[in-house]
C-alpha cells in the first residue's frame, strides 16, 4: 500500500503485485466484468527524471513527479510478473524535485544535484482503480491505458495491475486465474519507465546478464537468481513479440 505523506516527509513501503499486459479488445471486456462495479477512475501524467547518461536506471532506480507527488521507486526483484520492490513518496507544493526529501534513500548514494537530472519520459493515462475483498485478503485492482512517450518515439500503454494492499500472496494469483478465465492476460516483467526507457536505449542482452551479480552468492542463491533472471528475459522477448503482432486495447 502507498503511502501519501505529508510535504517532505519521507515515508518507505514494500510494494507486491503482479503485473499483466491486456490485449487488443479485450480492456472492454475486463471493463464490463462485475469485480469492477463501483470502480474509480482518474487521469494521470507521470514524468521520469534521469541524467543524461542514465544513471538512476543503471542504479535499478526511477523517479518521477505524478499529478504532484514524488515518487521513489528501487527494484528489489521481479518475477513471473511479480514485482517486489522499495518507494517512498512525498507531496511537493510546487511540481518541482525536492531531492532533500529523498535523503537517506538509495538516490542519496548517486549524490546528485536537482539540475544533474533532466524529463527524459512521459506517461500519461487514464486509471480504473477498484479496492477487492478476495478470500483472506485484500487487493487493489488497476487497469491502466494511455502512452508512454519520450523526446521522438512512443509507445500505447495498457496494462492491468493487482497489488496486494493486506493478506496472502496466494490470494493475489487466485484472482488472477479468476479474471484469465475471462480474457487472455499476459505476464509481463517490465514497469511503466523500463518501457519508456527502451524507447531511449535498447538493451544488450549479454550485458544484462554479466550484471547479475553472482560472486559471493551461494550455489542454491546464485541458481535461484540466475533462473530468475532466465525467465524475466524470456517473459521481456515474450511482450516485444507480441506488441509487434497488434496494438494493445
Amino acid at each position: 500500500m502507498l503511502f501519501r505523506s505529508d510535504i517532505q516527509a519521507r515515508r518507505l513501503t514494500q510494494e507486491l503485485e503482479l503485473k499483466f499486459g491486456v490485449e487488443q479488445g479485450a480492456a472492454a471486456t475486463l471493463k464490463a466484468h462485475s469485480i469492477w462495479d463501483g470502480y474509480d477512475q482518474v487521469s494521470l501524467n507521470a514524468t521520469y527524471f534521469d541524467t543524461p547518461d542514465l544513471a538512476l536506471n543503471r542504479a535499478g532506480l526511477s523517479l518521477r513527479i505524478r499529478n504532484g507527488i514524488q515518487t521513489l521507486k528501487a527494484d528489489v526483484g521481479s518475477g513471473t510478473g511479480l514485482f517486489h520492490r522499495g518507494e517512498w513518496e512525498q507531496t511537493l507544493p510546487d511540481s518541482l524535485l525536492d531531492l532533500e526529501a529523498l535523503a537517506g534513500t538509495p538516490l542519496a548514494a548517486l549524490k546528485l544535484k536537482r539540475e544533474d537530472l533532466l524529463p527524459i519520459i512521459q506517461v500519461d493515462m487514464d486509471r480504473w482503480v477498484k479496492s477487492v475483498s478476495w478470500k483472506q485478503s485484500q487487493i487493489m485492482l488497476r487497469l491502466d491505458q494511455g502512452t508512454i512517450w519520450t523526446e521522438s518515439r512512443q509507445v500505447p500503454l495498457c496494462e492491468l495491475e493487482l497489488e496486494l494492499v493486506s493478506g496472502e500472496v496466494g490470494d493475489l494469483f487466485n484472482l488472477a486465474q479468476f479474471l484469465a478465465a475471462s480474457i487472455r492476460l499476459l505476464p509481463s516483467s517490465i514497469s511503466k519507465v523500463q518501457r519508456g526507457y527502451a524507447l531511449l536505449v535498447e538493451p544488450d542482452p549479454k550485458t544484462r546478464l554479466q550484471a547479475l551479480g553472482l560472486k559471493g552468492l551461494s550455489r542454491g542463491d546464485a541458481f535461484a537468481q540466475l533462473a530468475r533472471h532466465c525467465l524475466e528475459h524470456v517473459l521481456i522477448r515474450s511482450e516485444e513479440h507480441t506488441s509487434e503482432l497488434q496494438s494493445p486495447c
